[in-house]
């Protein structure tokens, strides 16, 4: 009788809180919203700064001004640091790969494509042709710019990875000395991922506190009737 009576008077509290003084619970919800919203996007700023700053670090900044050959090296460069054995292909007849690559057993054939717009679906026919020609079990082709849909199409067919200008982001920042940018994600990512968490369930109760008036409204009915059985 005691529990169900405690229980009564919570729920008589709250129905009036919201009842009476609804403009102070979306005020409060409000508030909480802004300074989620400000917590957020600081974090994000913070991130894309960060990143920015390892990208020049590793030198992305320079890859958009590099011919083919340089672009070649520099993928070369890339692949040793990810822990690749990096084999070279003949300037002329190459069949479409630049690289030959191997890691844990698995050889694969790079294609490199330096390119100021998307890449088509050429570069993966060249790439998978080539990885027949040197037996490999994988192709990739790498762009510093992206590709275009029906290439990304042929390549989810064939099993061809591509490496687009965010993926070659990505790897590149692998290569930060002493995994600084790891780290930094590591403890970011968290954080980033409660913010839009708590931001979601305080817009959702925003936009449900008028129903909550409702259901409130019957359980109290319910506590009551069971009080008055008890």
């Amino acid at each position: 009788m005691h529990k169900w009576l405690g229980a009564l008077i919570f729920a008589v509290a709250v129905w009036l809180l919201i009842i009476y003084y609804p403009n102070v619970v979306r005020q409060v919800m409000w508030w909480l919203l802004v300074i989620l919203g400000f917590l957020a996007l600081s974090v994000l700023v913070i991130y894309e700064l960060t990143k920015n700053s390892y990208l020049r670090q590793v030198g992305f900044d320079r890859v958009d001004q590099m011919d083919g050959v340089s672009f070649e090296r520099h993928l070369q460069a890339l692949f040793r640091g990810l822990g690749y054995s990096v084999g070279t292909t003949p300037a002329s007849g190459d069949f479409g790969a630049d690289l030959v690559i191997s890691k844990d057993r698995v050889r694969a054939v790079v294609q490199a494509k330096r390119s100021s717009k998307s890449v088509g679906v050429r570069a993966v026919q060249e790439a998978l042709g080539a990885a027949r020609i040197y037996g490999c079990e994988k192709s990739i082709v790498v762009t510093n710019c992206h590709f275009t849909g029906q290439a990304q199409q042929l390549a989810q067919a064939n099993g061809v990875e591509l490496w687009d200008r965010e993926v070659l982001k990505v790897k590149m920042l692998a290569l930060v000395p002493n995994s600084t940018w790891r780290e930094f994600v590591s403890a970011v990512g968290p954080i980033l991922e409660a913010l839009f968490v708590i931001t979601a369930i305080v817009l959702t109760l925003y936009f449900v506190v008028q129903g909550i008036i409702v259901v409130m409204g019957l359980w109290l009915l319910c506590i009551a009737f069971k009080a008055h059985k008890s």
